[in-house]
């Protein structure tokens, strides 16, 4: 008796899990074919850029995170996707969503992203700082203790996106994605 309550337990949870996976993805899946919103942000070398418009006819992996809980899953995305792509037109931006940070302090934040970042990334580190509810409703980002990555084709619209750190599967997923849009 025992084995049989193990065992539907077991298929209780497998089938939860599964389905809140499937939703999960279906709902990343729903803002593909998407236009990517208007975000203004400074780069750490205090270049002012807009998305997607600075991106304009560039193929353009954006990786957005929240606070420091979200940085080492985003810094997973940093570390690979200038190494994949470093000779190719794929251009790539970390995009971190800083809400509540004062005037005053923004300079020692970017002191410190700085200092953690490679001198060759500081033009791809571009910083939003305001409110960031409206672009967690239209980007599906619910949880800001994790990253969100999009890829954008040439006209800025969302072809792929996934959650959290970068995984061989979700950058084969990228990789596929990437070329099917460079046709």
């Amino acid at each position: 008796m025992k084995n049989k309550i193990n065992a539907l337990l077991f298929i209780v949870v497998f089938s939860v899990t599964s389905l809140l996976a499937q939703s999960s993805v279906g709902e990343r899946n729903s803002i593909v074919n998407k236009p990517f919103p208007e975000v203004k942000a400074k780069t750490l070398l205090n270049n002012l850029v807009t998305f997607p418009a600075v991106v304009k006819n560039k193929i353009t992996i954006i990786c957005i995170a929240f606070n420091d809980d979200g940085r080492p899953k985003s810094d997973t995305w940093v570390k690979e996707i200038p190494k994949i792509y470093a000779n190719s037109e794929v251009v790539f931006y970390e995009l971190p969503m800083i809400k509540n940070a004062p005037k005053l302090f923004r300079g020692m934040i970017e002191k410190g992203m700085r200092k953690e970042t490679d001198v060759k990334l500081h033009d791809n580190v571009a910083n939003y700082y305001g409110k960031i509810d409206a672009y967690k409703t239209v980007l599906l980002m619910s949880d800001e203790k994790t990253c969100y990555t999009f890829l954008l084709d040439k006209n800025g619209v969302i072809k792929y996106s996934t959650v959290g750190k970068a995984t061989p599967e979700n950058l084969k997923e990228l990789d596929a994605k990437i070329k099917e849009i460079s046709k």
